[in-house]
């Protein structure tokens, strides 16, 4: 009697402790994926106004600012790609940003950001910055390890 019930016991703090920790895994992986993109929008806005004024004043090509493990491309009126890195002609993003709103996408491997680049007032080009997954991915793993961990006491 005494082994069942512990066995009742043990299978129902299993059940109670899965429970708890699903939903907080998912909140905790939807956080990281929404950190990563402020963290792109950052850079892509920074990136707006560095390029804002060669684009301006019309020079040659923009220099582009340099992120580790950050694509970022300046991308013209046309959707066309005019400096740094990045698909030659604009995606979705690129299009939406070029439309004057500012784009976010979360698919497969790659977190994608686009924005608008402000020229007399107007859309004068767009700035696409691409991030690989993978930063986020170590992220969320530690965080479930630890998890892990701490449920096992």
């Amino acid at each position: 009697m005494n082994r069942r019930l512990m066995r009742v016991l043990i299978s129902l703090a299993a059940i109670v402790i899965v429970a708890f920790a699903v939903p907080l895994g998912i909140v905790v992986k939807s956080g990281y994926e929404t950190e990563e993109v402020l963290r792109l929008q950052r850079i892509a806005t920074q990136a707006s106004r560095d390029v804002a004024v060669p684009i301006l004043t019309a020079s040659d090509s923009p220099d582009v600012l340099a992120v580790a493990g950050v694509l970022i491309g300046v991308y013209d009126l046309d959707g066309r790609l005019i400096a740094g890195e990045g698909p030659r002609s604009g995606d979705g993003s690129v299009r939406a940003a070029l439309g004057n709103a500012l784009a976010e996408s979360v698919s497969g491997e790659q977190i994608v950001v686009a924005v608008p680049v402000a020229v007399n007032e107007q859309v004068g080009a767009s700035v696409r910055v691409q991030a690989s997954r993978n930063r986020v991915n170590r992220l969320v793993w530690r965080a479930w390890g630890m998890m892990a961990g701490l449920a096992s006491f």
